[in-house]
Formats: C-alpha cells, structure tokens, sequence
C-alpha cells in the first residue's frame, strides 16, 4: 500500500461519506484552490477530479495529463480520461459508482462550481469542514525531509542574498534577485517574496516596492523556497550599513521571543499556553501587545492548522512542523521578525532552519 492509499483510507476511516469530491481545474475555479488536496491523497501533480468512495478511488484527467496521471499514481488508483468536458463526466462518473450522496471540502470548492454540481446531478451534495486538514497535521518522515531540503535549499539563497545587498537597492531588487537565486538552485518560491525596509518592516504582509534600502535601518526578508510540493517559511530581520543601539535592542527582544517559543513546542503543551507566554514575556518589555497569531504549521500549504493562537486549546502532537515568528512591530520606525521553521519531535522541538539569529548588518 502506498502512503498515497494509506491517506484516502484514513480518510474513509475518519469521515462518513458515501463518495467524497476533490477538484483542481483551473477553467472551473480559481488556479490551485485544492490542489493540495489532490496530491496528498495521490501524488499527482496535474489538474483533475477526485473521487474517493469506500469501494474504491478513481481519478479523472483530460487527455494532457492522463498519461502522467497514469504513471504517477501507480497501481492503487482508478484512471480515467476526461473527454473534454469536465462537468459531463463527473455526472458519469457519479452515476458509474451508484452514488446517491457526494461530499466535499466546503472552502476548496467555489459556489458556481457548486451550483453547476447541483443543477447537474441528482443527488445530495453535502459540504464539510475540511478532513483533509486533520490528516496534514502530522508529517511523516517523507514529508518533514521534503521541508527540510526546502529549508536548506532556502538558507543556501539566503546566504547569497546577504552578499549581495548593498545600500541604495530597492525592495523589488533584493526580492527579485532572491527568487533568483532560488530559481538557480532548483526550486520556486513558496509564496511571494517579502522584503521590507525601514517603516515598511511594521506592515508584516508587505509587497515589495521601488523604495531603496538606506543606512541605519532594518530589512526585513521573509520567504521560503518550495522543494517536491512542500515548503519552507523563514525570516530574518537586517541592519542595513550599522545597527544603532536602539535597533539592536528591539532586535534582541524579538529573538528571545521566538528563543522562548521554540522551547515551549512540546507534545503535549496546549497552544493556547505557548501563545500566553509569549504574550506575558512581550508584556514585561516596551514592546507590546503581542501580535494576534505567534506562528503555524506549514507543509503543502504556507498556512496550515493549527495556527498559534490565544483560545486553541489543541495540544501540540510529534510530527506537526511549525513556524514559530512574534515580532515587534512599531508602526513609523519598523518591525522585526524572526522565524524559525519547527518539527515538534516526541523528545522536544528541533529547529529545521539553522540560519543565524542575530542582527547582521548588510549593505
């Protein structure tokens, strides 16, 4: 058994359904909304339908990817060729399994999709908080050294990176040259590169711009590289030409944060106590309150439950990689983040990303 078949079966095992529905087409819905779910229950990397029945589990894709759908998904699943239209063969294909009932993910799926699902078939089409999440949590040892490569591969990048900065660049430039410099070693970016210089550092989901980095402030890098499906998540808070006093302290005060939480990343603990340390160390220094979400998981997704937050009481399990960022973040002046990526193991928490912590000046 594939570890591919072993997901859809504890899919089965987990959720009651008489036949469950994943969808990644991009002509009938918005680009990649669920192709997460359509390769961590089969491997395969193209656009198709998913349907997932106790009996058994069958993939529909058109005649551009059949044959690698057929090569890529081994023995242990069904596949068919879609003739074109889509829509006309899910109808035969949910009458050819007898179903009477279809589910799906309720936020992986569009409503016109839905709506268009509804007036073509007669049966009942049940929405459902994603299951498919539940299974992500936990990471295999496959997938915890897939992110590990894409950590590697992300630090090599950045390493480079800080050789090549220099004052008088702009935002867009550095972001520019680290996708680069990703691109050179293999792999894509995991999500759109953030740098942010000076005030914009306060802005935690900046895009970049033509504004050029000067002396005597702070860059911000956060970005990660995606290596075979998963990804890594890291950032690193710069001093541009010199680091001032003031600087440095901000910046000690946010790595003793994320110190703090990494620690803290045990089996066992419940969430909602790493994120009230947190919250009581930010509160003994200048620098509160304390940001709302303090880190979360990370895999095929760059967001993945659960999230580090004040009121999850869900106890933190062996397997499950997260990110653990609180930041300072002063609206005017600028912001300093520094995130870890973060495998909880049985013994404790071991930190994937070894990048160096401290304030190091560039330009």
């Amino acid at each position: 058994m594939t570890v591919y078949e072993h997901r859809r079966r504890a899919l089965d095992t987990n959720v009651t359904f008489a036949g469950y529905l994943v969808v990644d087409l991009a002509r009938l819905m918005p680009k990649e909304i669920d192709h997460t779910s359509l390769f961590f229950l089969t491997g395969y990397q193209g656009e198709g339908v998913l349907f997932i029945t106790p009996a058994e589990s069958v993939l529909l894709a058109d005649e551009r990817y059949f044959e690698a759908a057929k090569a890529s998904v081994g023995h242990d699943l069904v596949v068919h060729q879609a003739a074109g239209d889509y829509l006309a063969n899910i109808k035969e294909e949910v009458e050819r399994l007898g179903l009477s009932e279809l589910s799906f993910t309720s936020n992986r799926i569009t409503y016109s999709l839905y709506n268009r699902l509804r007036q073509l078939l007669d049966i009942d089409l049940t929405p459902c908080e994603d299951p498919i999440a539940g299974l992500r949590m936990k990471k295999d040892s496959e997938e915890i050294g897939r992110i590990e490569a894409a950590v590697k591969i992300s630090e090599t990048c950045l390493h480079r990176l800080v050789e090549e900065i220099r004052v008088g660049m702009t935002e867009k430039q550095i972001a520019s040259r680290l996708d680069i410099l990703m691109l050179e070693n293999g792999v894509g970016p995991a999500f759109e590169t953030i740098v942010a210089a000076g005030e914009n550092s306060f802005n935690q989901h900046h895009q970049p711009s033509d504004r050029p980095i000067n002396a005597g402030e702070f860059l911000l890098i956060d970005f990660g590289a995606r290596k075979d499906e998963y990804l890594a998540d890291i950032t690193r808070t710069f001093a541009v030409g010199a680091a001032t006093p003031k600087m440095q302290a901000i910046h000690n005060t946010a790595r003793g944060a994320t110190e703090l939480g990494t620690e803290l990343l045990r089996p066992g603990t419940p969430i909602k106590d790493v994120w009230q340390a947190l919250k009581n160390y930010f509160d003994q220094t200048e620098y509160g309150p304390h940001s709302e979400i303090s880190g979360h998981c990370i895999g095929l997704d760059v967001h993945e439950r659960p999230f580090i937050l004040a009121d999850d009481a869900l106890e933190l399990q062996p397997g499950m990689v997260t990110t653990m960022e609180p930041g300072i973040y002063i609206q005017g002046y600028g912001g300093v983040r520094i995130e870890d990526d973060v495998l909880i193991t049985p013994n404790g928490p071991r930190a994937l990303s070894t990048f160096p912590r401290d304030l190091i000046v560039v330009g």
